[in-house]
């Protein structure tokens, strides 16, 4: 049951790094957007 917990943990852990990482490319689309 513990290394259940800790691979949902792991994978929340790396779900949240995706979706900032998301979040940067897009703020960073939007910002080459508005230089063009």
């Amino acid at each position: 049951v513990q290394t259940n917990y800790l691979l949902s943990e792991l994978q929340a852990e790396k779900g949240l790094q995706i979706s900032m990482d998301l979040k940067k490319t897009n703020l960073c689309n939007v910002k080459n957007m508005f230089d063009l």
